[in-house]
């Protein structure tokens, strides 16, 4: 999301469908639509969630994407708006956000130009491989075990047997 500053306010809305082979470019005015505002008063938006819903609920129910979406506005938005938007507001189908706080985190500045390896592709590693790689920093990252496809195989068996194979993770 980009523009924030102390004239903005973030709202997410909540719940905007978006069919499958539709594009989210249609998300802008969705949006607005279900909060009850303009869609020229929207100065960014991200996607904060989306899931595909394929519940059955009659005959002419097909499958379709849920979308929550964060929105930028001005933050004289509830002076401007309409009965619509507070009407969303008091629905809960709209919620008022705390704008997004910029991560950034420091790398040791003995680190730049270097080629770094990190031990282990778990959640931590994966996430500390990315930091390094973001901050440009040249990455290897080492695992213990076998193959990936080896380790499909092994995670197969074990849902099978339930016999754990403690070296494929």
């Amino acid at each position: 999301m980009s523009e924030l500053g102390q004239s903005t306010r973030c709202l997410r809305v909540l719940n905007v469908q978006l069919e499958l082979e539709e594009g989210e470019a249609v998300l802008q005015e969705r949006a607005a639509r279900r909060a009850g505002i303009e869609a020229e008063d929207i100065r960014g938006l991200r996607i904060a969630r989306k899931a595909l819903d394929a519940r059955r609920r009659g005959r002419a129910s097909k499958p379709h994407f849920v979308v929550n979406v964060d929105l930028i506005l001005n933050s004289d938005i509830e002076q401007q708006a309409g009965a619509g938007f507070r009407q969303a507001l008091r629905s809960g189908h709209v919620l008022w956000q705390a704008p997004p706080l910029p991560v950034e985190i420091p790398v040791h500045p003995s680190l730049e130009g270097r080629r770094v390896a990190v031990i282990g592709a778990g959640p931590a590693g994966v996430f500390a491989a990315w930091v390094l790689a973001r901050c440009g920093i040249q990455v290897d990252v080492l695992d213990r075990g076998p193959a990936l496809q080896d380790r499909s195989r092994a995670w197969a068996r074990f849902l099978r047997t339930r016999d754990l194979n403690p070296e494929a993770n």
